[in-house]
């Protein structure tokens, strides 16, 4: 009996190790720094494959960093000082008060600063016929309610309520009227208005600069006097650096909800109409009377949407129809209509390597529910097939439907047909909603990436979809869940790693395999020519990037830096100096100052310190990774290190002296507050006068090893590429560090972190001729520290292209 017991117990054992043993196997790691706005990439080490998930719509934005986060579209208590509640953490902000019928109660803020605010400013009929209106005098202040990605004004006239959700793309917004607003509705008849003609609804007032200017069809400028054609209408800039589009709407009874397509259930065609009135722009949107009357008991949803970005790209097409941005991918046909439904999707593949294997490619749709009468369902074979033919959604609609027959199949893009004959297939059954369906379409994707046609997408259809039943419903953009995406499976080309051991000023001097063994070694005189004897290589040499970094021509042997050629062997540039007249004492062929030791030329223009290497941005920066614009971008938005007055030879002894401390390396010529003019020599420091009087008056602050941090203002020129910008009142940023020195070396670092809980640290560091000194570090709220003017510091400072200069986490 014991031995029975025991053979059991052991057999039990191995079944919990049979079934464990999975548990133990690594799942794959998200790629971070791949991630794009519409793309997230993940490596299975085991397998030493790649998954890339591709989106028809963002599902990541980018910070002032220049990092791709995830989207919180979370509604939450806003910082901003005009607003209460805010979505701060996506491609685009959204700012709410409390009262929608205040002045820009609502603002939208695309990444590029450029903003777009309205505001309910009333309720009311429209007679069509007479062009008299009738507004509601009832409008009350609403109590607010917010959950999730959703913020709702209730009541804002009895039975009346205001909703907006915040997605990727869009701000979407709805008015629902109740059974009892329904009923409490006058009679068009009392105001003389005509029953049949007459329209209720609602009117914004729209609030934009004057850079914003109306299109249609993105390239037809309209006037918004007197506008009230259906297609979408697009707000933007002349340089499209920011897009806010009104596509069409509709509504819809809520009983059956917007995917109720029974008949008059559903107004596809929203009424609108832009007009000014007294210098302001009014949007009216609005329903027919006798329609809305005329729907069973319920709730009836008005539906218009702002799109601040592209439109999402996937949606649902018929034969006389296509509707854009809409909540669902349909494909079949409903009995009793004529009406064919098939779905468009596309996705980003030019995110896919272009030397990718490709194992895996899977369209994943989640089929959740049906159109028409379940007693009517039929199963139905979806089948995916590329489109041939480009499409936009954001022209996809019942002006410019496609052919207005759905388009024809043929093979290759030659054969005049719009999709592709051969497809990938699914059985979509009664009993499978709602789940996930795959299909595998490797060949499509294949086919994209190699060119053998364009990427237009893929099409969604049925091959039963002339037979009248019931259509299926799946999941589209609109959802920040369960929306589809495509996985694409991969493994990339087997590659030969070397790691590259390179010296302060960047050349290469031991490049060893990955083993550890060295394979090549170079030593140089000090003007770049290689040194004989001293140079070691196992095999053929194949490291061509050599002195300074730079390309070295195999012909030649000269080395290629960008504006010119250099001739290592001379020690001279093989061409004039593109800034000459910058420095008129100097040979225009000289290499950086006959001083190769302690500077390097990034670009063949000029030289820089090479302390200024040590700084990651910095290389990032010389190595071609970000330009000019965005390093200065980046370490103003970061609030980083600069050096205030200091001459440029003392920048190196400085640099050195505070690595490890503030984390950045910033010369005159990099950062905050750059010196224009700067030449090289001693402490000397000439021109940009205006700058150096500020400088002075910089270093004479007192007190701030006591706590007491001032906001330093900086009246200045700062150079950034072609442009040039004034900057005053720059703040003191959070998590930053600002140098104040004087033109000996002698400096101050300064660093004010928010650690939590309305709370802050300011470390105050002395350096002085490269030698770190005494700090001082400070902890206290915002009063006790002295900090003026918190919000301004963290939130509101004047960055770059109206970026803040902090981005908290």
């Amino acid at each position: 009996m014991t031995s029975y017991r025991l053979n059991l117990g052991l057999l039990w054992l191995l079944i919990q190790i049979l079934f464990l043993i999975p548990a133990y196997s690594q799942a794959p790691e998200e790629v971070i720094a791949s991630r794009t706005a519409r793309s997230k990439v993940f490596f299975d080490r085991e397998n030493d494959t790649y998954f890339t998930r591709l989106y028809t719509k963002p599902v990541h934005y980018r910070d002032t960093s220049g990092c791709f986060r995830e989207i919180d579209s979370r509604v939450v208590a806003s910082s901003h000082p005009d607003y209460a509640y805010e979505v701060a953490r996506g491609p685009f902000k959204a700012y709410f008060k409390e009262d929608p019928l205040a002045t820009e109660s609502i603002r939208i803020e695309a990444a590029s600063g450029q903003a777009i605010s309205f505001r309910l400013a009333g309720a009311g009929y429209f007679d069509v016929s007479t062009r008299q209106r009738h507004l509601f005098t009832n409008l009350q202040t609403p109590a607010v309610a917010v959950s999730e990605n959703a913020l709702t004004y209730q009541n804002l006239l009895p039975g009346w309520l205001m909703r907006f959700s915040y997605h990727s793309n869009r701000l979407k917004e709805e008015i629902v009227l109740n059974q009892s607003a329904r009923s409490l509705l006058p009679d068009p008849a009392g105001f003389n208005f005509n029953s049949d003609s007459t329209l209720v609804g609602f009117i914004t007032e729209l609030t934009f600069n004057d850079s914003l200017k109306a299109f249609i069809d993105d390239s037809i400028e309209v006037s918004l006097n007197d506008f009230s054609r259906r297609k979408p209408v697009c707000f933007r800039a002349l340089n499209r650096q920011a897009r806010f589009v009104l596509p069409r709407d509709f509504a819809y009874l809520k009983a059956g909800g917007p995917d109720s397509l029974e008949a008059g259930y559903r107004l596809n065609n929203l009424k609108r109409r832009i007009m000014r009135l007294n210098g302001k722009i009014f949007v009216i949107s609005a329903v027919p009377y006798a329609w809305l009357q005329s729907l069973p008991e319920g709730e009836v949803v008005i539906d218009p949407t702002l799109q601040v970005l592209e439109a999402a790209e996937d949606t649902w097409i018929e034969n006389s129809n296509n509707y854009g941005s809409d909540s669902r991918l349909i494909v079949g046909r409903v009995l009793g209509s004529s009406a064919i439904k098939r779905s468009v999707l596309k996705f980003p593949i030019d995110e896919l390597p272009p030397y990718a294997n490709i194992t895996r490619a899977d369209l994943n749709i989640y089929y959740h529910g049906i159109g028409g009468l379940s007693v009517n369902f039929i199963n139905r074979n979806v089948r995916v097939s590329a489109v041939y033919t480009a499409w936009d959604e954001a022209t996809a609609t019942a002006e410019t439907p496609w052919d207005t027959t759905l388009g024809s199949f043929g093979s290759g893009p030659s054969s005049g047909a719009d999709f592709e004959s051969e497809y990938a297939d699914e059985v979509l059954y009664t009993a499978d909603r709602p789940l996930w369906k795959v299909f595998n379409i490797p060949c499509i994707v294949h086919d994209w990436l190699s060119g053998e046609y364009a990427n237009n997408g893929v099409v969604l259809w049925a091959d039963n979809e002339d037979v009248a039943a019931t259509d299926l419903r799946m999941r589209s953009s609109e959802y920040d869940s369960l929306h589809p995406y495509l996985e694409v499976q991969y493994t990339l080309p087997s590659i030969s790693k070397k790691l590259y051991i390179k010296d302060h000023l960047g050349s290469t001097r031991v490049v060893l395999d990955e083993s550890g063994t060295v394979t090549e070694s170079y030593d140089y005189y000090p003007f770049g020519l290689e040194m004989p004897g001293r140079v070691y290589v196992q095999g053929t040499a194949d490291t061509r990037n050599k002195f300074t970094g730079k390309e070295r021509d195999g012909e030649t042997n000269w080395d290629y830096f960008g504006a010119r050629y250099y001739d290592s062997a001379m020690g001279r540039w093989m061409a004039v100096d593109p800034l000459e007249s910058k420095y008129p004492g100097w040979s225009p062929y000289n290499y950086t100052f006959n001083n190769p030791i302690d500077f390097f030329d990034p670009d063949g223009k000029e030289g820089l310190s090479a302390a200024i290497r040590q700084d990651q941005r910095v290389s990032r920066y010389l190595n071609g990774k970000i330009s000019r614009e965005q390093y200065l971008e980046e370490i103003y938005a970061e609030g980083t290190a600069a050096l205030i007055g200091v001459g440029f030879i003392s920048i190196g002894r400085v640099a050195d002296g505070i690595i490890g401390i503030a984390q950045d390396i910033v010369t005159g010529d990099f950062g905050w507050g750059s010196l224009l003019n700067v030449l090289p020599g001693g402490d000397e420091i000439r021109d940009a006068r205006k700058v150096i009087s500020k400088f002075n008056e910089l270093s004479s602050i007192k007190g701030l090893t006591k706590g007491d941090l001032q906001r330093l203002n900086v009246a200045g020129e700062v150079k950034l590429g072609q442009k040039t910008i004034k900057e005053a009142n720059k703040p003191l940023s959070e998590g930053g560090a600002a140098i104040e020195g004087t033109f000996t070396g002698k400096t101050k670092v300064v660093r004010l972190t928010d650690i939590g809980d309305g709370k802050f640290q300011v470390t105050v560091t002395e350096v002085i001729n490269g030698e770190v000194g005494k700090s001082h570090t400070t902890m206290g709220t915002a009063k006790e520290l002295g900090i003026k003017n918190i919000e301004e510091l963290t939130k509101k400072g004047p960055g770059f292209d109206g970026h803040p200069l902090v981005e908290k986490e």
